[in-house]
């Protein structure tokens, strides 16, 4: 073991003649002819403070005194000089006294230097061999892992003893006799040994207790658990019983250049705490003696307790000291070690509670390939630099109180189109893998194998953590390449089945999905919650229409990830931060276990400096605890003053009602520039019914500074309480409390919940019935964008909207099929012709855009944007290119390139417009167009860009409904089978 400065030793001289007949050849200690001894105690090793003498006796005594301190050396003895072949004898043996224990290791000094495993000796007289045939000793070779080997016929230039005290320790050391024998059961087999083990001796309730050691084992990596396993068995006051795992902290940093091994854990009880190590490798186990530690009760409030599933509210959170937990926060998936610190800083200081962060090859991913920078080996080997500035990521979070959900893998490491780094995946054979597809990686033995290796060494490093609320499986796992659902769940099913058995805590586990879940991954009861992504401009009204589809899994949900755009830069252009605002606001009044979680951490949230968004809804949500509740939502337009563009959005139970009055103009905006203006002013009427009796206590809320603005008292007499609302401003919050005597927590037994009246109640998404179109059957046509062909019979038009002229911009269209083809003629009138972008950006200028649900299954759950069936496909004039077209598919991306090869489209600048013809085909979509009756989901609308000068101005316009991203207000077109002719014409009904 090692020792520290000052360490006082006394080595007398050896007289190893004794015993030859016994002993065989004895490796000679006496001194040379001038009176020196020749052996001595080599600089390289602890030799500070320490002398070199010999008695008349013929025995080598050491005293010794070693330091508490971790040096990671020994006291390295040299033998004479020798001209010795290692093939003259079997083994090495050493007669020898320990006064406590002590470990001894051979030194071996040839064309390397080799050092075998230590020995661990215990009071009392005793024998110890080395067997120099088949030790395993560390060398240079082996990067000073045990398991090189002495070659035959090895010349042996000197010997040594590397004595390791256990540090802070002294004692008397006696070795009588050193010699070599022909035969000799071997010491050992490379059965690993406790090079000691440090710890305090106190700890604070739920904080981390932290265990270092160094073993003498034999593996080449330590990351591998069939190689080496180390864990160890807490016994706590309450008779618990916790087992963590070790994992490696640092390489060749302790004892001797050992690895450095840790061992962490939080105990939650106070008082006397036994535990004990246990170390195991193919060669065999040790135990480590039994230690012990004393729990003290930490400061008050400082203390972060540890999340879970509510056990009285299994929809809910809870921490273990039974207090209610709501997750208020927002993603920082990526960012500095200092950035990290600053913002966990910020967020704490403005009533958030929760980050989801990743791990992976950009943000301090601990297995990737060496081409992704220092301290990668590839695939099985740890980077140690960056899972020390995990740690501290870890502590940063627990400093602030932010509860962490940590994404474990993300799509982009297994995708070669979507963000994507398969080329530098360590798994990848390109790469020095040994899997062809990104698929492979969740059925392969092999990966499946090393997944678990990795999740292991995760938990067993910041598992003992509280702040860690939720381990996150995966990050959209259907944008990997040749995503397979199957797959998806069984390798779910196995990874949250491991996590468990290693989790100590048994804290929560969860996935995510872009687009539509896998409801059979989510309905898995190893997944403890459930979570949605949710990106479009209209998110709140999605919120608040999911949760029916999302409470019948029966476990807590939360939106994981939300924005107006998914990509850069669009969200950006809100510095106000209005979708964040309504996002937020919108969530909480919906019965789910979190708020809504903003994507756009860093070009939204933190240059903007918008953390007084959740300051607010932080202050206003104070105090509620969800749990013991029977919550019913709603929402609706405000009654009466002419507000009924108003909405109102509420969440409430017999005792309380929240409700929140936007005005969706100006959060809905579309562009890419948010609208100016002053805030227009809000009156109305709300009604609720259905409450209990007695004295209430009614509160105004300013939800962008987070202040109560006014209160009131009402008497609810009959279960009727109307709320009066008059307010300047884009929205406002309202608290209706009980305050009846003796009767908080109370509910009545059998009352139902509370009934909002409005002058609107109908569904977000509920739509206006059209009539449907019958889509007729056609021949063969030709895509160029002349429509002559299609005659002058159109099925339907589109007309702009607040008094503009058709010649502005208006169009009318036919459709037709050909069974497996969809066929769009579209002629648009448009005075003024603009195209400025291209891909995703073609929206902003004049172009087409079809929708089409291809099941014809749009709920209001299932709906665009989470409808993997519905399509937005824009179609644009190339003005450059007669006949040609612009084609760009949105909504869908794992089907979206392929789609976009497949659509044949053609356009023609004419003198007042342009037109469209388009041939899509139906086999490429969702349901192939095969819903019941030949059905799909139809809707067309018309972008129209126009130049005032410097200023471009943007409209849309749509054929059926309010909102193109609502499939359910889109029109049925049924597609007859009956061939009426060739041409593409057709009336608009049968």
């Amino acid at each position: 073991m090692p020792f520290s400065a000052g360490v006082r030793l006394r080595l007398v001289r050896s007289a190893l003649m004794a015993a030859a007949a016994l002993w065989g050849p004895v490796l000679d200690g006496a001194e040379d002819g001038g009176g020196v001894p020749r052996w001595v105690i080599a600089t390289r090793g602890d030799a500070e403070s320490a002398g070199l003498t010999f008695t008349e006796n013929g025995a080598a005594e050491l005293d010794y005194r070693a330091g508490a301190a971790d040096t990671g050396k020994g006291i390295v003895l040299n033998s004479p000089r020798l001209e010795w072949n290692a093939d003259q004898a079997r083994s090495i043996r050493l007669d020898v006294t320990a006064e406590r224990k002590i470990l001894v290791a051979l030194a071996v000094r040839a064309d390397e230097y080799y050092e075998s495993m230590p020995r661990e000796l215990h009071a009392g007289r005793q024998t110890i061999w080395f067997d120099i045939r088949d030790e395993p000793f560390k060398s240079r070779r082996t990067s000073w892992r045990f398991g090189d080997r002495l070659r035959p016929g090895t010349r042996v230039r000197s010997l040594g003893l590397v004595l390791y005290p256990l540090p802070g320790t002294s004692g008397h050391f006696v070795i009588h006799a050193v010699g070599t024998a022909e035969t000799g059961r071997p010491a050992s087999a490379g059965t690993p040994v406790f090079l000691g083990v440090r710890a305090p001796k106190e700890a604070t309730c739920n904080q981390k207790y932290e265990i270092a050691t160094a073993i003498a084992a034999i593996y080449t990596n330590p990351f591998d658990p069939q190689e080496v396993n180390i864990e160890a068995e807490f016994s706590g006051p309450s008779g618990r019983v916790i087992r963590a795992a070790g994992f490696l902290y640092a390489a060749g940093r302790r004892i001797g250049g050992m690895d450095d091994w840790r061992v962490r854990m939080r105990p939650d009880v106070p008082g006397r705490w036994r535990y004990f190590l246990r170390v195991e490798t193919p060669a065999g186990c040790a135990t480590s003696a039994v230690m012990t530690f004393e729990c003290r009760t930490g400061m008050a409030g400082k203390e972060m307790p540890a999340v879970r599933i509510s056990r009285e509210a299994p929809q809910y959170f809870e921490l273990d000291n039974e207090a209610f937990f709501y997750p208020i926060g927002h993603n920082v998936a990526w960012n500095s070690l200092a950035d990290y610190q600053r913002q966990f800083a910020l967020m704490s200081r403005n009533g958030e509670n929760w980050a989801r962060i990743w791990i992976a090859p950009w943000n301090y991913e601990i297995e990737w390939s060496p081409r992704g920078g220092r301290g990668f080996r590839g695939m099985g080997w740890y980077n140690l630099e960056n899972a020390r500035t995990l740690d501290r990521i870890i502590t940063a979070a627990e400093t602030n109180g932010i509860y962490l959900q940590v994404v474990l893998h993300e799509h982009c490491r297994l995708s070669a189109r979507v963000n994507p780094k398969w080329d530098e995946n360590p798994y990848n054979r390109a790469a020095g893998g040994f899997l062809e597809r990104p698929d492979q990686f969740f059925t392969d033995p092999r990966a499946r194998r090393l997944a678990r290796n990795r999740l292991r060494y995760i938990v067993a490093r910041w598992g003992y953590s509280s702040a860690v609320m939720a381990w996150e499986l995966f990050n959209e796992i259907n944008l990997t390449d040749g995503y397979d659902p199957e797959h998806d769940t069984s390798w779910h099913r196995e990874m949250a089945d491991f996590l468990a058995q290693q989790d100590p805590y048994q804290r929560p586990i969860t996935t995510s999905y872009a687009l539509t879940p896998n409801w059979a991954t989510f309905s898995l009861p190893q997944i403890s919650f459930a979570q949605l992504h949710v990106y479009s401009p209209n998110a709140a009204d999605i919120f608040l229409s999911v949760y029916p589809r999302m409470a019948q899994l029966s476990k807590p949900y939360f939106i994981g990830e939300f924005g107006r755009d998914p990509h850069d830069g669009v969200d950006a252009a809100d510095r106000k931060g209005r979708t964040l605002h309504a996002g937020i606001w919108s969530q909480f009044m919906v019965p789910a276990a979190g708020n809504a979680m903003s994507w756009w951490w860093y070009d939204c949230i933190d240059p903007n400096r918008l953390y007084g968004q959740f300051a607010a809804l932080s202050a206003f949500a104070e105090g509620l605890d969800r749990r013991g509740e029977s919550w019913v939502h709603g929402s609706g337009c405000l009654h009466g003053g002419g507000a009924s563009t108003v909405r109102c959005a509420w969440l409430g139970s017999r005792r309380g009602v929240m409700l929140w009055v936007y005005d969706p103009l100006f959060f809905g905006w579309s562009g890419s520039v948010p609208p100016t203006g002053a805030p227009r002013r809000i009156r109305g009427q709300v009604e609720v019914a259905g409450l209990q009796d007695g004295n209430w206590r009614i509160e105004e809320w300013d939800t962008w500074n987070g202040r109560c603005t006014n209160t009131g008292e009402a008497t609810v007499t009959d279960g009727v309480l109307v709320v009066s609302v008059d307010f300047t401003a884009p929205d406002r919050a309202y608290r209706l409390k009980s305050v009846a005597a003796g009767e908080a927590g109370q509910a009545e037994a059998g009352a139902g919940g509370p009934q909002v009246h409005l002058d609107s109640c109908r569904p977000i998404h509920a739509g206006k019935e059209y009539p449907p179109l019958v889509v007729p059957a056609a021949g063969d046509v030709v895509v160029d964008g002349d429509l002559g062909e299609w005659g002058q019979v159109w099925q339907g038009t589109v007309s702009p909207t607040g008094g503009a002229d058709n010649a502005d911009c208006s169009a009318e269209f036919g459709i037709a099929h050909t069974g497996d083809v969809l066929l769009v003629a579209v002629r648009v009138y448009d005075d003024c012709l603009v195209r400025r972008h291209a891909g995703e950006g073609i929206w902003r200028d004049d172009c087409v855009e079809l929708w089409i649900d291809s099941f014809h299954d749009a709920s209001a759950f299932n709906n665009m944007p989470f409808n993997p069936g519905c399509y937005q496909i824009n179609i644009a004039p190339v003005p450059s290119s007669p006949g040609r077209a612009e084609v760009h598919v949105f909504r869908n991306p794992l089907v979206d390139a392929r789609l976009m090869k497949s659509i044949r489209a053609a356009t023609r600048v004419v003198p007042d417009g342009y037109t469209v013809e388009a041939a899509i085909p139906l086999r490429i979509l969702r349901g192939g167009g095969r819903a019941a009756g030949n059905e799909i989901g139809f809707n067309i609308s018309v972008c129209d860009a126009d130049t005032e000068g410097a200023e471009v101005q943007w409209e849309h316009f749509l054929w059926r409904g309010q909102r193109e991203d609502d499939a359910l207000q889109w029109s049925k077109a049924i597609l007859r089978t009956v061939p009426q002719s060739p041409s593409k014409g057709g009336s608009s009904h049968e």
